[in-house]
């Protein structure tokens, strides 16, 4: 596995979550336009409900993809730790990659006298090895 893998797997999970406040968007702008339809202005031909449904049903349709791609990729990812006999460098793989915490989170989620830096350049040796 390298490193663009697992830089490409926190991609994605950063895409499900866009996507998932575009739904939520969306939904909240069709319940407005539920509520608020009716104020006797027949003034151009639009189907705001029907537009926000296709949109939303695209978006499910998305996010259904962006998981799939996510649960193939996260497998490979876990497979790739097993091997890797290194818990520090596991547990910033699994911390800044599989959780998508930034690296200052991790650093203090591992504790002691790691900061930002030390887990970013811990991870890029550590990684250069295995890739090396």
């Amino acid at each position: 596995m390298k490193k663009q893998d697992l830089y490409n797997f926190r991609y994605i999970q950063k895409e499900i979550a866009r996507v998932k406040k575009r739904i939520e968007e969306r939904r909240a702008a069709a319940e407005k336009t539920v509520a608020g339809g009716g104020n006797g202005c027949g003034c151009g031909v639009s189907d705001k409900v029907g537009n926000n449904a296709a949109e939303l049903a695209d978006l499910d349709k998305q996010l259904k993809q962006y998981i799939e791609k996510r649960e193939a990729e996260e497998s490979a990812i876990m497979s790739f730790l097993m091997g890797i006999n290194d818990a520090r460098l596991r547990l910033i793989v699994q911390l800044y990659f599989i959780d998508c915490k930034s690296w200052q989170a991790v650093a203090d989620e591992i504790g002691g006298d790691e900061t930002e830096n030390s887990c970013k350049q811990y991870f890029k040796r550590k990684i250069e090895e295995l890739e090396g």
